[in-house]
């Protein structure tokens, strides 16, 4: 199965210069090999490419897995544990949203022909899906089921830390 994820090492590594300006890095890297700008691969220090958006997205897992754990045991001591399962049940589906969001994102862009109405009936449909599942879940269980909404807006706040923070980091080291 092609996840997407290419690694390849070039004959001349970057320069030193390069491997602190992502930009730079960036650019070479899609000079030098056939790169896919979609797919966020950058270089690191030894020259391998890395698929950044597959990093962000574990990272963004790792911290929702904790952050639904912490609620867990919150819910619990609260003596409101359904509460906090439906938080993570909301956390899970936010993943999901993410996951099935890039798969598409590279299916498209790895056609010979993309086309955005493949694109747009693919978002339509996980999202009219999730919506009404949730919509669903959250009335027929109330009141807990409202944790649903709860978990999946965490999770697309923690998706956008993950994201935006390094971002901010390296800005900051430049200035």
């Amino acid at each position: 199965m092609d996840t997407g994820i290419t690694r390849t090492r070039l004959e001349n590594p970057p320069e030193k210069d390069q491997k602190r300006c992502p930009a730079k890095a960036l650019l070479m890297c899609m000079l030098s090999i056939n790169h896919d700008p979609l797919r966020g691969g950058l270089m690191t220090e030894d020259g391998v490419e890395v698929d950044i958006n597959a990093l962000r997205m574990r990272r963004a897992t790792v911290f929702a897995l904790g952050v639904g754990v912490l609620t867990l045991a919150a819910a619990g001591a609260l003596d409101r544990l359904l509460l906090g399962l439906f938080i993570c049940i909301g956390l899970g589906l936010g993943w999901l949203n993410a996951q099935l969001t890039r798969l598409t994102v590279n299916r498209v862009a790895d056609a010979e022909k993309p086309r955005k109405q493949g694109l747009y009936l693919s978002s339509a449909t996980r999202l009219i899906a999730i919506t009404g599942g949730s919509l669903a879940v959250g009335f027929l269980a109330r009141p807990h089921g409202i944790g649903i909404f709860f978990g999946m807006a965490a999770f697309q706040v923690i998706l956008v830390l993950v994201t935006v923070l390094p971002e901010v980091k390296e800005l900051r080291q430049q200035s």
